[in-house]
């Protein structure tokens, strides 16, 4: 797989299809900052979201599980 500019960062991409996760949670401007690459994990069903917006998600959840 070679959708990243970092090389290095493919293996997280591959390991993330491979495994069906739902989310790539990253700090990495390369894998979140390229909307191509975002694209083509979601078209995979991998959503690339930062730390904050998965922590935002889970409390999301959270209260909506105590309603």
């Amino acid at each position: 797989l070679k959708l990243c500019r970092d090389e290095r960062d493919n293996m997280f991409l591959e390991t993330a299809i491979t495994a069906d996760a739902g989310y790539l949670i990253s700090r990495d401007d390369d894998l979140k900052g390229d909307s191509d690459l975002t694209k083509q994990m979601r078209s995979r069903g991998v959503e690339v979201i930062t730390v904050s917006h998965f922590l935002s998600e889970l409390a999301n959840e959270e209260e909506a599980e105590e309603k």
